[in-house]
């Protein structure tokens, strides 16, 4: 070994992949794409029969219409609000889901939902109502049909990721992404890494190895990279399940178990509160186990790309930000001085200790960009 190697610095770096990378890439994959999808096909099960139900809405038909036209008008709609108006005359909407109902509110007031969030404080106001009845008369009824529809959410977010998956076509060469595979696997200049550790810029490689954990369930990053250009050292972990691997399957629901609300759950003598809480799913497969060696090899930076960084990930996302192997955690953005400001905030609430994240958070870089394909 050369004296060049010996002291040449190492580290390794976890990516982590959220939503915003495919959607960057065109994917309708927000939940706001998703809800919308799932109303169309309601609306026109309604008009080609008498009504339309399920599990979370029922929608009686008012006009008889079965024409071509009708359907290219539906499907050109891109938002529920518009939607709602042009089939006011044509059905009428009736919600048999409470969950369903707080999820459009919430797309109506702020353009956007965590349902896996509304889930949960959902599910804490029922348990609170059941925990002011006697003891030994406690009927968990209630969260058994919350869980239902959830679940019932599961299935037909899974069949949609599904769909989107396959009939999404791109060509990855051309997409602006492909920018970002350099900065995944390079140094870059000026990083906590490099001051922390007080090496001079030709002392610092590129990272040793490179953990890419991918909270989505398409197959956009495989596609990715099969398609540009290959990697040294890199593993491509799904920590919450992928589309058409049964060995692997979708983990959907709520991932805070330090939450103040959680231990009164907790304690409560039913399963049926703790049936969607990630935590108990992570166990299906080897994939926290594997996050968890990587995390203890060596030092890591973190790179954030297109995640939210929200509650419902928070155990996770907090064991891998307070480690004392993360050397620093950089946010790429959408070109915002105020997205990077806001996920700061974001992030922050996965600190306990909030020193160690203003060392940890990186200042805004002008560069780390996400860049927007074109669809």
């Amino acid at each position: 070994m050369s004296e060049y190697e010996q002291d040449k610095y190492t580290y390794n770096r976890i990516v982590i992949i959220g939503n915003g990378y495919d959607r960057a890439l065109g994917m309708a994959t927000s939940y706001s794409d998703f809800l919308l999808d799932y109303l169309k096909k309601c609306i026109k099960s309604a008009m080609t029969a008498p009504y339309h139900s399920d599990v979370f809405i029922r929608i009686e038909r008012i006009n008889y219409q079965n024409n071509q036209e009708l359907w290219v008008k539906i499907e050109s709609i891109e938002s529920i609000p518009r939607l709602f108006e042009f089939c006011k005359d044509r059905v009428k909407f009736s919600s048999k889901s409470e969950l369903l109902e707080l999820m459009l509110d919430k797309l109506d007031r702020d353009n956007w939902v965590d349902i896996e969030t509304l889930y949960f404080n959902l599910l804490v106001q029922k348990v609170e109502h059941i925990k002011k009845t006697n003891v030994l008369k406690r009927d968990f009824a209630p969260v058994k049909r919350l869980n239902e529809v959830f679940e019932n959410i599961c299935l037909a977010l899974n069949d949609y990721i599904t769909r989107l998956d396959k009939e999404f076509n791109i060509d990855f060469l051309a997409t602006p992404l492909v920018s970002l595979n350099y900065a995944f696997k390079e140094k870059q200049t000026h990083t906590k890494a490099y001051i922390a550790h007080q090496k001079a810029d030709n002392e610092i490689g590129d990272p040793e190895n490179i953990l890419f954990l991918n909270f989505n369930y398409t197959n956009s990053l495989y596609k990715m990279f099969n398609s540009t250009l290959e990697m040294r050292n890199h593993h491509i972990l799904h920590i919450h399940g992928q589309i058409g691997n049964s060995k692997n399957p979708i983990i959907f629901g709520y991932g805070d178990d330090t939450h103040h609300y959680y231990k009164e759950i907790e304690i409560e003598d039913s399963f049926d509160p703790m049936l969607f809480i990630k935590s108990f799913h992570y166990p299906k497969t080897e994939n926290y186990h594997t996050l968890l060696d990587f995390m203890s090899s060596g030092k890591y930076e973190v790179y954030i790309v297109g995640h939210s960084c929200g509650l419902s990930d928070r155990t996770l996302l907090k064991a891998i930000f307070e480690d004392n192997n993360c050397l620093a955690i950089k946010i790429f953005h959408r070109g915002s001085n105020e997205e990077h400001f806001l996920k700061n905030i974001a992030i922050s609430r996965h600190f306990e200790n909030k020193s160690s994240l203003r060392k940890k958070i990186m200042p805004y870089d002008e560069y780390a960009v996400i860049p927007q394909s074109k669809r």
